[in-house]
């Protein structure tokens, strides 16, 4: 969820007064938020001369509770909607975050399989109380169009669409030495438009461009649930991700 921060990535952007993005693309909660619960759909499309090569499905239950500085155990997690029961891995003894993720390629039945309902079950330690909650949440919906990603000498922009409270959109530019730049930018609310400069990567990334790689993160959080005197956070994400080989 988390990458490096780059020279020209953009300040946080407040969205509903609670809740930032940082230069990552990682939601960023208040202090008072003591847990939040994910449910994440992803795909990613790969692209050889504008041809679509490979397409992978994927998606994640992640979760954590306690205090963004301070992640505390939850002796065991549970997410079951449509595509069954997922029990959320422990990271490590000493770093109480939560995860399962399933990965697909060319087959998008485990994607696809993912609506309806999502029923989180939090066991509870002697930090965390025990949380059982059906989120109802939709997932957001994301359409967008682009121009300008077969010509990287000019700009490449993206027209956003979405029923979500968040978008970030993150882009990778490659030369033929494999030398990157990472370049991240957001819109907050529902609609906009983002556009990569070509003197934005020159830059750092002289020369001809080999490939541009893209990941589009939509996030929809809705209002804060309070259970068991714990502020808690389910979020529903899509993610799309493709990229381009010249």
């Amino acid at each position: 969820m988390g990458c490096k921060k780059d020279s020209n990535d953009p300040a946080p952007v407040v969205q509903n007064n609670t809740v930032t993005v940082d230069a990552s693309g990682n939601l960023i909660f208040p202090a008072t938020i003591q847990g939040a619960f994910y449910t994440i759909k992803g795909k990613q499309e790969v692209y050889e001369s504008s041809s679509l090569i490979n397409e992978v499905f994927f998606y994640s239950y992640m979760g954590w509770g306690g205090s963004t500085s301070n992640f505390v155990d939850l002796d065991s997690v549970k997410a079951t909607n449509s595509a069954g029961t997922h029990i959320l891995e422990k990271q490590s003894s000493f770093y109480n975050w939560y995860t399962h993720s399933e990965i697909s390629i060319g087959d998008s039945t485990l994607y696809d399989n993912i609506v309806g309902p999502i029923s989180w079950n939090v066991k509870g330690s002697s930090a965390f109380p025990a949380i059982n909650y059906v989120d109802n949440t939709g997932f957001p919906t994301l359409s967008f169009t682009s121009s300008g990603i077969n010509s990287l000498t000019n700009s490449i922009s993206f027209n956003i669409n979405s029923n979500s409270d968040y978008q970030v959109v993150e882009a990778h530019f490659y030369n033929i030495d494999g030398d990157e730049k990472t370049i991240r930018k957001t819109i907050s609310g529902s609609s906009g438009t983002i556009t990569f400069n070509s003197n934005e990567w020159k830059t750092d990334v002289p020369g001809s461009l080999s490939s541009v790689a893209f990941l589009i993160n939509t996030y929809e959080f809705g209002n804060v649930k309070t259970i068991n005197s714990k502020n808690l956070y389910f979020v529903k994400q899509i993610s799309k991700n493709f990229a381009y080989t010249f």
